[in-house]
C-alpha cells in the first residue's frame, strides 16, 4: 500500500516508522524491528537529515542513498523532506535539495521540482540547480513551466541552465532558449539562457540560433565605434557557446562574419586578443577541439574585467557530484 506524502508518493508504513522513529517515537522505533540494524541505521541517518547541522546532514543523506537497492533510504528521504517542510525549514531544505544533485539520480526529479515552487528563492534556486547535477529529461516539463513564473531573476538564470542541460538538442526547449537569450531584461539572463544552448552539442539548429545571435551583437566596436562594454558579456558567452556546440558549418561563420568585419581594425593587444577569440572559436568548429581552451581562456579574461553575474551560493558545496556545470568560472 501507499499513500500521498507531501508531493510525492512512497510506501505508507515504512517511511513513516522512520520518521517518527527519528522523531523518538517508541511505538515507531518497534516498528522497524524487521531487519533491526539497517532499520535503526536509517532512523538515526533520518534524526540527523531532520536535525542537522549541515555537514551531518550531507553525510546522513549521502549514506542512505548508498547502496539503496530497495528504495528505502530514498524513501526515508523523502519522508525527511515532508517533515522538513511541515516545519518550513527553509534552510535544512536547501541542505538535502543541494545533496540530492547527483547525475542520474532520476527519483530526485519528483522532490527537485516540487521545491521550485517554493516560498524560499535560495531553495528554488538550489533545485534549479540540483536538477542541472541530476540532468533528467523527466525535469524538462517542470522547469519550463518555472521559466514563466518565476520572479527572481537569480533564480530564472539557474532555471534557464537547468532546462538546456536536461533538454539538450529538445526544439520546445530551443526554441524556449532562443527566446530567452533575445529577450531576456538583462544582460546577465540572456547569458544564462545562451548556456543552456551551449549543452546541445553538435546540434546544428542550435548553431544556427547562436549565429543569428551572434549576427545581431555583431564583433565589438573599437575607436569612435567603441560599444563601451555593451553586450560584451553576452557577445563572448554566444562566442563560447558556438564553440561549445562545435557545428562545423560554424567556422564558415565565424570566418566571414566575425573576422572578416576585424581585418583592418587596428588598437593594440585588446583587439589582438579579441581576433585571438574568434581564431579559437573558428578552429574549433573546424575540428581542433584543443583551441577550447584559449575560448574559455577569453571568455575568463572578460568575466574578469566586466564581472561574472552568474555565480551565485547555489552553484557551490557539490563536489561530492560529478557533474561539471557548463561556464562554471
Amino acid at each position: 500500500m501507499s499513500k500521498p506524502l507531501g508531493r510525492w508518493v512512497v510506501s505508507s508504513g515504512r517511511v513513516c516508522a522512520l520518521v517518527l522513529a527519528a522523531l523518538g517515537a517508541p511505538t515507531a522505533r518497534a516498528a522497524l524491528a524487521a531487519p533491526p540494524d539497517d532499520a535503526a541505521v536509517r532512523a538515526a541517518l533520518v534524526g540527523r537529515v531532520l536535525e542537522g547541522p549541515m555537514a551531518a546532514r550531507a553525510d546522513a543523506v549521502t549514506k542512505l542513498l548508498a547502496d539503496d537497492t530497495t528504495g528505502e533510504g530514498f524513501a526515508a528521504i523523502v519522508g525527511a523532506v515532508a517533515e522538513l517542510e511541515k516545519r518550513k525549514d527553509a534552510p535544512a531544505l536547501v541542505d538535502v535539495a543541494r545533496q540530492l544533485g547527483r547525475p542520474g539520480l532520476e527519483r530526485a526529479v519528483a522532490p527537485l521540482a516540487g521545491m521550485l515552487d517554493a516560498k524560499d528563492a535560495e531553495l528554488r534556486a538550489t533545485a534549479a540547480v540540483s536538477l542541472e547535477h541530476v540532468g533528467s529529461a523527466a525535469a524538462v516539463a517542470p522547469l519550463l513551466a518555472r521559466l514563466d513564473r518565476e520572479k527572481d531573476d537569480a533564480v530564472l538564470a539557474h532555471v534557464l541552465r537547468a532546462v538546456g542541460r536536461c533538454g539538450a538538442r529538445e526544439e520546445r526547449v530551443r526554441a524556449a532558449l532562443d527566446r530567452r537569450a533575445a529577450s531576456g531584461k538583462t544582460e546577465a539572463l540572456c547569458c544564462a539562457a545562451v548556456i543552456g544552448l551551449a549543452h546541445a552539442k553538435g546540434d546544428a539548429a542550435t548553431a544556427r540560433i547562436l549565429e543569428e545571435h551572434l549576427t545581431r551583437v555583431g564583433p565589438p566596436g573599437f575607436g569612435r565605434r567603441a560599444d563601451k562594454g555593451v553586450n560584451s558579456l553576452k557577445r563572448v558567452y554566444l562566442g563560447w557557446a558556438l564553440a561549445a556546440v562545435g557545428d562545423a558549418k560554424s567556422a564558415t561563420f565565424v570566418r566571414e562574419k566575425l573576422l572578416k568585419p576585424l581585418e583592418h581594425v587596428t588598437g593594440g593587444p585588446v583587439v589582438d586578443a579579441v581576433i585571438a577569440f574568434y581564431v579559437a572559436v573558428h578552429d574549433v568548429c573546424a575540428g581542433r577541439p584543443d583551441a577550447m581552451a584559449i575560448v574559455e581562456a577569453g571568455a575568463k579574461t572578460v568575466l574578469a574585467t566586466y564581472g561574472n553575474p552568474l555565480t551565485a551560493d547555489a552553484r557551490k558545496q557539490r563536489a561530492f557530484s560529478s557533474y561539471v556545470p557548463l561556464a562554471e568560472w
